[in-house]
């Protein structure tokens, strides 16, 4: 979130916070205490300072200030009273002069009488086969002492990997990781319906949902920074669990009174682990600074070309390229069915994807001068 501190002589960028971890996704065995910490500091090493609460009476909160150039915050969930298979969830907010700034915490009780190791989890592969059926009893054995027996003939290498991603506090995460570095499934990607969206004209406020595709099993945490004072989104971060199959809608506001004059340029950024993916909204509310067609055109020649350096220089993987590609295209013949540069480009890509015959059926009408 970029912030700018405004005088009647200079505007300056505020350095960004940064924190450690923003999201907390754990199992508790009935009757015990968690405690964890995670780290405050400020992208330039300046020093900073503020105040932390919680909207949970359970999440319990070492100090309510911090100060310096890094600041370990230390917090327990209070599990007294409660159940097996009871949750809890809230936030820890940060509020500092250089914004405000929030940690998800998610807590499910579990019963002490599960601690017993499934007697059918015998190997690894059966350990990833129970993962992709049900992520959660995974989550659990993968936190079970007993654990480190499976990891037994060739798994027996993945030991040292597990006794340092099995360190409390133990999240979602972890597995996740875990089953990656040990061959055992690809991480998660995410692709977007659209790379970019233009409103102008505008009277009032507009709401939209940008959906986000997701392309395997597993677990992801995804956090979401806005660029553009006039960008708003419901939430600042977003897990598998909120997906419905394998999209998740991120609902976002285009605020119509923070446009100003002419047009108005914002991104949603939204990154995992292993991608970062950017959505463009330009917007105006002045009559007469509609986008013009050839602008836009323009604009995504250039995602193309940007996209594929990426590729190129192995900062975004192959299926990325290959979809996010795709739906500049798509974006380009349905503005202009008759382009020839985005017919040429989805051949290419038809091309890609070794189907040839659609490659083929794509170029003709350009052989034969139909569109030219």
């Amino acid at each position: 979130m970029s912030m700018s501190e405004r005088t009647p002589y200079f505007v300056y960028d505020l350095p960004k916070l940064l924190l450690s971890e923003e999201n907390f996704s754990v199992e508790i065995p009935c009757g015990e205490q968690w405690r964890s910490s995670f780290v405050i500091s400020v992208e330039d090493g300046s020093a900073v300072s503020g105040r932390i609460t919680s909207d949970n009476h359970r999440i319990l909160l070492a100090a309510e200030e911090f100060e310096g150039t890094e600041s370990e915050i230390l917090f327990g969930i209070d599990t007294r009273g409660l159940k097996p298979e009871e949750e809890i969830h809230g936030e820890i907010l940060i509020s500092s002069s250089l914004g405000e700034y929030t940690v998800s915490v998610s807590a499910v009780i579990t019963d002490v009488s599960d601690e017993r190791f499934d007697p059918q989890i015998k190997t690894l592969e059966d350990f990833e086969q129970l993962c992709r059926k049900n992520m959660r009893e995974g989550f659990h054995l993968f936190t079970n002492p007993s654990f480190p027996k499976i990891l037994n003939g060739k798994n027996v290498v993945y030991l040292p990997l597990y006794k340092n991603l099995s360190r409390n506090p133990v999240t979602y995460q972890h597995l996740e990781e875990f089953l990656i570095s040990s061959g055992k499934k690809e991480p998660i990607l995410l692709s977007l319906d659209k790379q970019q969206k233009a409103v102008y004209h505008l009277d009032v406020s507009q709401k939209d949902t940008l959906y986000v595709y997701r392309n395997n099993w597993g677990y992801l945490h995804v956090t979401i920074e806005v660029e553009g004072e006039f960008l708003e989104v419901e939430r600042k971060s977003f897990t598998t669990d909120d997906f419905i199959g394998k999209v998740y809608g991120l609902e976002y506001i285009v605020h119509r009174d923070r446009i100003g004059q002419g047009r108005a340029f914002g991104k949603i950024r939204i990154r995992t682990t292993h991608q970062e993916l950017v959505y463009e909204v330009e917007a105006s509310a002045k009559e007469g600074s509609e986008i013009r067609p050839a602008a836009v055109r323009s604009r995504r020649i250039s995602w193309l070309i940007r996209d594929y350096l990426k590729l190129c220089q192995h900062r975004l993987d192959y299926r990325t390229w290959q979809d996010t590609s795709a739906l500049t295209v798509g974006e380009m013949l349905e503005e202009d069915p008759r382009d020839v540069l985005a017919k040429l480009y989805l051949a290419y890509l038809y091309y890609t994807h070794d189907d040839n015959a659609k490659a083929m059926e794509t170029l003709w009408p350009i052989k034969e001068r139909d569109i030219l």
